[in-house]
Order: C-alpha cells, then structure tokens, then sequence
C-alpha cells in the first residue's frame, strides 16, 4: 500500500506540559507534527480540548451572520399610508 507523506500528521495526545516527543518515518521521510488536525470537519488538538473547534465554528458562523446582515441592510423601509415598502438600493 502507497501512503502519501505529504498527507499524514503526526499528533501526541496529552495532558502533559512536557511530553516525550519522537519523530516517526514512512518510508523514510519524517512525519509533521501538528497540535491541532481537522479531521471529517473536527478540529481535534493535542491536549484534548474544545477551543480551537469552537474557535473555528464560531468564526465561520460570525462571517455568515455578516454576509446575511450585509444582505438585509440592503433592503430598507418607509413609511407608507398603505404600509411599509421596501425599496432596494442601488449600488
């Protein structure tokens, strides 16, 4: 089986302020070690913790709410006899 070094990380799970840190090989070339790695549209990190997953959600999350914002703020209403109108503005 051919593995792609290119794609595979290497990641030391622990509580620990000081871990033992080795470095691993395939097929002769050293593996990257990483702290944090997305994987199926998790961010897991090296200590166990949420924060960097909640991080990341929370950011994608804040740019959709501004893209939608931005796109409502096109809109705009007026006063009316018959109601509220809205009037689509021009850029």
């Amino acid at each position: 089986m051919i593995m792609n070094t290119k794609k595979c990380k290497i990641m030391h799970i622990t509580r620990k302020k000081s871990p033992l840190v080795g470095e691993y090989f395939i097929e002769g070339r050293p593996l990257e070690s990483v702290n944090v790695h997305k994987d199926f549209g998790l961010f897991t990190a090296s200590d166990l913790s949420w924060n960097q997953h909640i991080d990341k959600i929370t950011a994608r999350a804040n740019r959709v709410l501004v893209l939608f914002v931005l796109r409502i703020c096109e809109y705009t209403t007026t006063g009316d006899e018959d109601g509220i109108q809205l009037n689509k503005h021009k850029r």
